[in-house]
């Protein structure tokens, strides 16, 4: 270990809100991205929903996944995080020159426009979102990141010195 290496300090709220854990992997991207604001009056249910009973809607971009994160695999993902506390998980495939998503139906014109600008996903990305309270929302997308990081052997070698400070002393109970 390199003693002159300076520790990185976050805040817990950062880390969590970034990442989706407090112990996140900062050596590769993939960052949660808080879409609540953009979809909250739009006609998809599960989205306005959540948001409306005070939680939010968050996506993550996995960047020139299309070719690996096919249909199949994103209903493995789908059964995944149901496994660990969502309720579902919707999703933007990008490999025509027209998106594939599974909620467009729902949406009124720009709204996915609008989305796609805000995550920065581009043709051969994939747009994975959970909708639900924070305390769900949040750690489902990390474990997600971190799966899908794997999967596609983005998470290069060497260590990740983080130190986050700030943790909240009580929970609500």
């Amino acid at each position: 270990i390199d003693v002159q290496t300076p520790f990185v300090r976050m805040p817990w709220d950062e880390a969590m809100g970034r990442f989706g854990s407090d112990k996140p992997d900062t050596r590769f991207g993939m960052e949660l991205c808080d879409l609540s604001d953009l979809v909250k009056d739009s006609g998809f249910g599960v989205f306005s929903s959540a948001i409306e009973a005070g939680g939010s809607v968050r996506a993550i971009v996995a960047k020139d996944a299309a070719g690996v994160l096919t249909r199949k695999e994103i209903d493995k993902l789908t059964e995944y995080v149901r496994g660990i506390g969502a309720k579902g998980l919707a999703f933007v495939r990008w490999v025509e020159d027209t998106p594939a998503c599974s909620f467009a139906k729902f949406m009124a014109e720009g709204e996915l426009e609008a989305i796609l600008s805000r995550t920065g996903a581009e043709k051969g990305d994939v747009v994975l979102f959970v909708a639900d309270k924070n305390k769900v929302t949040l750690p489902v997308l990390g474990a997600l990141r971190l799966k899908i990081a794997k999967q596609l052997d983005i998470i290069p070698e060497g260590y990740n010195f983080l130190w986050i400070t700030e943790f909240p002393f009580f929970e609500y109970d």
